[in-house]
């Protein structure tokens, strides 16, 4: 009985202490990258919240902004239409640097199908409160990333840690 009291005052403790972070947003209209833009990576903005426990997810900018130390994980879908491709990278910037630095990337290509393909990755990072989260075209290989009411296009995350 004594040890069955402790794990749940401990499980108390764990929760209160506990601030919840968690977003996911989509995509609410297409973006392309015009030829001519290629060269410079554009950030995607994920406007249409669902959710945003903890207000991190900037929706007007297209970043999350880490408010506490800690482990996350992040989840984008890149939704391309028939004969297009969407090239992007997650990008981590430290409170103490302009630049941030790629951590993985994504491919979504439907260049040769005919249909819309999507693609998926995954993320987990260990953030310092003030650090920045966020999704950008390659500045050469970006072309069509579909959105619109359907919500085939997102980024989404949460603290695990």
């Amino acid at each position: 009985m004594a040890g069955t009291v402790f794990f749940a005052i401990l499980a108390l403790c764990f929760i209160a202490a506990y601030n919840p972070v968690a977003f996911h947003a989509n995509r609410g209209s297409p973006m392309t990258v015009k030829v001519g833009n290629q060269n410079k990576a554009h950030t995607v903005i994920y406007d249409n919240v669902k959710t945003n426990v903890g207000l991190a997810y900037n929706s007007a900018e297209g970043t999350f902004k880490c408010p506490e130390d800690g482990i996350y994980s992040f989840s984008w879908t890149s939704d391309v239409p028939k004969g297009k491709h969407f090239d992007t990278v997650f990008i981590l910037k430290h409170k103490s640097s302009q630049h941030g630095a790629k951590i993985t990337g994504n491919r979504a290509s439907a260049v040769g199908f005919n249909g819309s393909v999507q693609s998926t990755k995954n993320v987990v990072v260990d953030m310092k409160k003030g650090d920045t989260a966020l999704i950008k075209t390659i500045g050469n290989a970006a072309n069509v990333l579909h959105g619109d009411m359907h919500s085939f296009s997102s980024f989404s995350g949460f603290k695990i840690l």
